[in-house]
């Protein structure tokens, strides 16, 4: 039997809202790999540069950005991330961005709004 009920008031200004069921939002991992796995991924002014100093890998037409490592243990992407962030915070260090992609539910989700930037689904 479905039920329905005021949940609380919803608000949006160029942001984005999911329908969920209320129940299953227990078991929704937002941070922590489901596999183990994560992603490290830079782009920015400098990134060929940064790219080439860490030996990051081109990661080719399908990537939302041009370099960085895919499906690396997490505790190995973390702790190249730990690294990267220290190169970047350098007095006159180079100009680039990363994101460290822990394979979550919340990856899962962005992956698909990635690919519907480059023109996917």
């Amino acid at each position: 039997m479905a039920d329905s009920w005021v949940f609380w008031h919803l608000g949006v200004d160029n942001a984005r809202f999911v329908f969920a069921d209320a129940d299953a939002l227990s078991s929704w991992e937002h941070d922590e790999p489901i596999d183990g796995l994560a992603d490290l991924v830079l782009w920015g002014r400098d990134q060929d540069q940064v790219a080439a100093e860490f030996g990051a890998p081109r990661l080719g037409d399908s990537a939302d950005v041009e370099y960085g490592w895919v499906d690396l243990p997490a505790k190995e992407a973390y702790q190249r991330g730990l690294a990267i962030e220290a190169r970047r915070d350098e007095p006159g260090g180079p100009k680039f961005a990363f994101d460290f992609r822990p394979h979550s539910h919340h990856w899962q989700v962005m992956g698909l709004v990635r690919a519907l930037r480059r023109g996917g689904r």
